[in-house]
């Protein structure tokens, strides 16, 4: 949740809105106080990579997405974008794939994509869950503006995907809400245990 002084009266509405927007029964435990989607990002990357970790970013991006990244001692993994003929982003799988070091432990997903504005398709985000799974990542999925969120909140993580996949999931994003999959709440009781 996007407000430090928040009230946990909050709760039983962002447990209401996953669970009738988006087919997700939240436990209200799942759900942390974050000033934002930069620090529920930086949340993220400081609780589930270590010092040294790569964390992927699809390029250009939203600038303070790299920010985080390296001052909490991680290395930014740049994965460009290519621009079909129309000038439109689009993701590189056979490139981005002989780019990895082993190293990489997280993804950021920036949805609706900030810069490019693209909105990405369900392919594209079955994509992302299958690349996360195949090696091994954390998805963070950045969400954009409130009116985007509106539309798009939570996209892989609530269209199911990820939970098909099994990949892991952050939600960090301007509608002031981080709810956490069971698969990440059980990697945090983990790390605190």
């Amino acid at each position: 949740y996007g407000y430090p002084a928040a009230n946990p009266g909050y709760l039983p509405g962002i447990q209401w809105w996953m669970a009738n927007r988006h087919g997700w029964e939240v436990d209200p435990d799942w759900i942390l106080t974050a000033a934002g989607l930069v620090n529920g990002t930086a949340l993220a990357v400081d609780a589930f990579t270590q010092p040294g970790d790569r964390v992927i970013l699809m390029t250009p991006v939203y600038h303070a997405f790299a920010r985080v990244i390296r001052a909490n001692g991680r290395e930014v993994a740049e994965f460009p974008l290519r621009q079909d003929a129309a000038g439109l982003y689009q993701m590189d799988w056979e490139n981005w794939a002989g780019q990895l070091t082993g190293r990489e432990k997280m993804l950021i997903l920036c949805s609706p994509h900030n810069p490019g504005g693209r909105v990405w398709t369900a392919e594209e985000l079955r994509q992302v869950a299958e690349f996360c799974k195949a090696h091994d990542l954390i998805l963070v999925e950045g969400a954009g503006s409130p009116a985007e969120v509106n539309l798009r909140a939570g996209d892989i993580a609530n269209m199911g995907f990820a939970r098909a996949a099994d990949v892991p999931v952050i939600l960090a994003g301007d509608f002031n809400a981080m709810p956490w999959s069971q698969t990440v709440a059980s990697i945090a009781e983990a790390l605190i245990a």
